[in-house]
């Protein structure tokens, strides 16, 4: 706009010099218009000074969003790592789980209730498989709850 306004101021010069040429009238009316169009480039001088501030702070605002932008891409692109490193790490944990309840059901099973210390023993095993059992639903819970997770990060 700065270029513009010099290009006119030249011009309107440029006009005044070229009305000396013409007749009396004609001169006039020229340097009307010249004059004219040199109070429109000053007038279009002041609003570049005016709008150059403005320019150069929506210059550094749009930098700023993009920059945001970019440091945001890159937390989603962690965070949906870190939710599948977890659910496989779930996903281990309920496998093991589901193991060790297995196991711990079929000694309970194979162990014969002949006396009361046995019964007892049963009794903390069906306990232990119970609190497995607990622990293997809860890792499902997490594991689907990171499923949903994950599925709304991209929409971040």
């Amino acid at each position: 706009m700065n270029e513009l306004a010099v290009e006119m101021r030249h011009q309107a010069i440029n006009a005044s010099i070229a009305s000396g040429q013409f007749r009396d009238r004609e001169q006039g009316e020229i340097v009307a218009l010249a004059e004219a169009v040199l109070s429109f480039t000053e007038q279009l001088k002041a609003a570049t000074t005016d709008i150059k501030p403005l320019v150069t702070a929506i210059e550094t605002d749009i930098s700023s969003v993009g920059d945001a932008m970019e440091v945001g891409a890159e937390h989603a692109i962690v965070g949906t790592e870190l939710i599948k490193e977890t659910r496989h790490k779930l996903n281990q944990l309920s496998s093991v789980s589901g193991n060790l309840s297995s196991l711990i059901s079929r000694m309970v099973e194979a162990s014969p209730m002949q006396s009361q210390t046995l019964a007892h023993a049963s009794q903390t095993m069906q306990g232990v498989v119970n609190l497995t059992a607990i622990a293997l639903g809860q890792s499902t819970e997490l594991s689907e709850l990171f499923d949903k997770l994950e599925a709304t990060v991209p929409e971040l």
